[in-house]
Formats: C-alpha cells, sequence, structure tokens
C-alpha cells in the first residue's frame, strides 16, 4: 500500500478512512454482530460514524507513526476500544440496522433556531 498524505501534510499509510475502515479496521476488529453490537455496512450513510472512524484512523494514523513500538496498543486502549464501544451500541448511530438492512436515521436532535444577540 502506498503512502499519503493525511491531510496535514505528513505521510499515511491508509490514503483516506474509508482504506482504513476497509482494510484494517473491518479485518482486525472483528464482533460477532446481533444484539450486543449493532455494525452497519453502509457506516458512511451515518453522519456520526463517519465523523468518528475519520478521527479514528487520524489517531491511527498519528500513534502508529509517533510510538511504532506501543502506538497501536496504546491506539486501541485510549481510541479505538472506546470509540468502537460507542459505534456498535445497540443504541448508537446504528440503531435499527443489522447485517442485512440499513436504516435511515429518523429524527435529528430538535433545536430552536438560536436568537441573533444571544452569543456574542
Amino acid at each position: 500500500m502506498t503512502a499519503a498524505d493525511g491531510g496535514n501534510g505528513t505521510r499515511t499509510l491508509y490514503a483516506t478512512s474509508v482504506e482504513w475502515v476497509e482494510g484494517y479496521l473491518a479485518v482486525v476488529y472483528w464482533r460477532r454482530l446481533g444484539p450486543r453490537y449493532i455494525w452497519c455496512r453502509y457506516w458512511w450513510a451515518h453522519p456520526e460514524a463517519v465523523v468518528r472512524l475519520e478521527a479514528m484512523w487520524r489517531a491511527w494514523e498519528k500513534m502508529r507513526r509517533e510510538d511504532p513500538l506501543a502506538g497501536i496498543a496504546k491506539w486501541f486502549v485510549e481510541i479505538g476500544d472506546p470509540m468502537m464501544r460507542e459505534l456498535l451500541d445497540p443504541d448508537g448511530p446504528f440503531k435499527g440496522c443489522n447485517e442485512t438492512r440499513h436504516r435511515e436515521k429518523s429524527e435529528d436532535m430538535s433545536l430552536p433556531t438560536v436568537p441573533l444577540g444571544v452569543l456574542p
């Protein structure tokens, strides 16, 4: 695999978070899916998952590069495991999805328009 620019001028092992999810995370971070762990194969259609996975990839690249001996172990403890607990949680971003079905998010957090002058 060729190295790429991770967007900040540093070389990355994976060119994009999509490459990283498909080529690393989905292979290494295996869980039996079911009521306890929910994953959507259309993960890229879930905005929260996209943001979390992008952040995970960037942290993985940084920790791998800066500490070749222990970086990945630290990544699992500090980033990977906590983020995957949130992603795979039955009430997480993939709620309603399963191995064969993608469910569109049915509701957003309801927010009224912030009145002008309320915030600096």
